[in-house]
């Protein structure tokens, strides 16, 4: 094995392909919240949240390949440049906390979403309040963990105290992302059970239920992050397994917050979608009196369907242990998930 291989250009590249994808997908939602705007809520400033760490994220590890030697083997760099082995100690624990402190928010901004979306008097409610208490618990515990694991703090980036004063950080790296896919998987199934009562037919069953699934891409993310740092220790020839860590951690986040994104994209194809139908309303029909006449027969169809647009997805006809309200809340209306056609 040659010691100066180096293979820092593959996280340099994917960085720089994966932070403009983040932007963009979070620049579509807030271009979305702009053409809705009655959906804004304290969802999308999570969202921003995670993109500012995501990108502070991208910037430390730019920072380790030019700095801390990563790419590089250990062994390289303890020969020609000692220095950027004591570097590489303080990037991985910035890494550390920047990854333990975002992880959970973008599932936060899922939770939002889905609190705003199901009215207040279903059982859902109690789910995702105890789950928000989940993510807040683990975030806590996780961090807690991370600044006393190594007593004094210093010892997290001093090689000479980390060897006795340091309890199992490699065992904190794994364990501390399988409460993530746990989450994970609490998330994808709580509104399955609401979707399978809906009064609504197959079709429009299984469009809801792969838009709720969207929300969780996260999940495989999530695996493949803790089978990697599972079987790739972080502190044996670390600059050098830093690589593929590092781009991992960084893929989970994001895949989080881009999933929290996907949903609301639906606006912009309803958007679309009726400035078509409205043309070939108006090619098929016509305008005035005679052309009313002519489709009031169709607008009979519409209204069965739901009254102030076609395809109305009917959460409020949900039956989740009682027969619920037919009229939705108004914050209902305004979500993606409420009409298939969005």
């Amino acid at each position: 094995m040659d010691q100066d291989q180096y293979i820092g250009h593959r996280l340099l590249i994917f960085t720089a392909f994966f932070i403009p994808i983040q932007i963009i997908c979070v620049l579509l939602r807030y271009a979305t919240s702009y053409f809705v705007p009655k959906s804004r809520g304290w969802d999308d400033l999570v969202i921003l949240a995670v993109l500012i760490s995501q990108m502070g994220m991208a910037g430390i590890s730019i920072g380790s390949i030019k700095h801390a030697g990563v790419g590089y083997h250990e062994a390289y760099l303890a020969e020609t440049d000692p220095q950027k082995l004591a570097n590489w100690a303080k990037y991985l624990t910035a890494i550390e906390f920047v990854y333990l402190g975002s992880v959970n928010a973008p599932k936060f901004a899922i939770l939002l979403l889905y609190n705003n979306l199901f009215p207040r008097h279903m059982r859902i409610h109690i789910y995702i309040q105890l789950m928000m208490g989940y993510l807040a618990l683990t975030t806590i515990s996780t961090l807690v963990a991370a600044f006393t694991i190594c007593r004094p703090f210093a010892a997290n980036y001093d090689m000479s105290l980390a060897a006795t004063h340091c309890g199992d950080r490699e065992g904190l790296f794994i364990w501390s992302s399988f409460p993530n896919i746990i989450s994970d998987l609490i998330i994808l199934v709580m509104p399955i059970p609401i979707v399978v009562h809906l009064k609504i037919n197959s079709r429009l069953k299984l469009g809801l239920l792969f838009t709720f699934v969207v929300g969780s891409f996260g999940l495989v993310t999530s695996i493949i992050r803790f089978s990697t740092f599972f079987t790739t220790n972080s502190f044996t020839d670390g600059t050098w397994n830093a690589v593929d860590l590092i781009i991992w951690t960084q893929i989970e986040t994001g895949m989080y917050m881009i999933s929290a994104c996907l949903p609301t994209y639906r606006r912009f194809l309803k958007k679309d979608r009726q400035q078509s139908n409205n043309q070939a309303y108006s090619a098929s029909y016509g305008h005035g009196s005679r052309a009313n006449g002519r489709a009031s027969s169709r607008g009979m169809h519409s209204s069965l369907v739901g009254q102030d647009s076609n395809d109305t997805i009917p959460l409020h006809s949900v039956y989740d242990g009682e027969v619920m309200t037919m009229k939705p809340k108004p914050i209902v209306q305004q979500q993606p998930y409420y009409r298939l056609n969005e």
